[in-house]
């Protein structure tokens, strides 16, 4: 019950301060690598709105973004996976959000960097990501899509030129302009509005580097 209660507090910056002042920050990192179930999502949720105000970084590592990816690929639970792939965007966005990368961390490295040790060891991330696109529940949908769209802007921004044509013609090959266009047909348009905006946007601006590129 109290992890389910912090949801919907944590998300204010003063609370927050408190709960990270009380060690609350590693008992919920400690539930989030290790939880099942309603426990798991709702610390995962819980995470995802703390990262969302900045803070939390601090026990940001390896080894829990390893946990994170781990859960998309594998978990079927959908209130799980809402939490994980929040999560994901935050970290992926940090630099671009923040303007800086936090100092406390232990990740040296954000954006999509962060990620790929772990979609090392589980190399079928994207493809389920972009699977995700296809779920019936529209607010996974919308997850799926905000972690594609902040992959995509990450790679545009940071990966090299010999590398982020190759991200691109992945998530190509793997049917994501499909899956975008099929959600764009369906009765959950509204609710998917601002990721839809935002990748129609990003896929003008990959227009434009792959003619610069060419």
């Amino acid at each position: 019950m109290a992890v389910f209660k912090l949801q919907s507090n944590i998300g204010d910056p003063s609370f927050a301060d408190v709960f990270i002042s009380e060690k609350g920050l590693v008992k919920l990192k400690h539930l989030a690598m290790t939880a099942t179930g309603n426990t798991l999502a709702y610390s995962l949720t819980s995470f995802a709105r703390l990262l969302e105000v900045d803070k939390g970084w601090e026990v940001v590592d390896e080894e829990f973004i390893e946990r994170i990816v781990q859960l998309i690929v594998t978990h079927p639970l959908v209130n799980i996976l809402r939490g994980a792939m929040s999560i994901l965007v935050s970290i992926v966005s940090h630099p671009h959000s923040s303007g800086r990368a936090s100092v406390h961390s232990h990740v040296s490295l954000f954006g999509f960097q962060a990620l790929k040790p772990a979609i090392a060891i589980h190399s079928q991330f994207l493809e389920m990501l972009v699977s995700r696109l296809s779920s019936a529940d529209h607010a996974l949908c919308a997850n799926s899509l905000q972690l594609i769209n902040s992959l995509m802007r990450d790679s545009i921004i940071s990966e090299s030129e010999a590398e982020w044509p190759k991200f691109i013609k992945r998530l190509q090959d793997l049917g994501v302009i499909r899956a975008v266009y099929v959600l764009m047909q369906g009765s959950a348009l509204q609710d998917l509005a601002q990721p839809l905006l935002e990748f129609q946007s990003l896929t003008k601006v990959l227009l434009k580097k792959w003619r610069d590129f060419l």
